[in-house]
């Protein structure tokens, strides 16, 4: 609706133990980094109900227009991501 397009430029999973068809899992996300044209998220997949830990992942996502030309994060989004980025430790 707006022209925005976020395609995933980059992609990095590091497989730590292996799911099964049956287990449940839990994915968490976080913002890690967000510039004015891209935004890093980093995820982890952990087994339930032991919490063992499966994969990590990270991508990182380009803005673009319609047209495929990179342009900035329109500003709400820009906002509303860094609001929630990870703090440095």
């Amino acid at each position: 609706e707006r022209g925005v397009y976020l395609p995933v430029s980059n992609l990095e999973v590091s497989f730590r133990r292996p799911a099964e068809y049956e287990d449940r899992v839990r994915i968490t996300t976080d913002v890690e980094t967000v510039r004015s044209r891209s935004v890093t998220f980093d995820y982890e997949l952990h087994r339930l109900p032991d919490g063992e830990l499966l994969a990590r992942a990270r991508t990182e996502l380009v803005c673009v227009n319609a047209d495929g030309a990179p342009r900035r994060l329109p500003d709400g989004v820009l906002e509303l991501l860094r609001g929630r980025e990870r703090e440095s430790p």
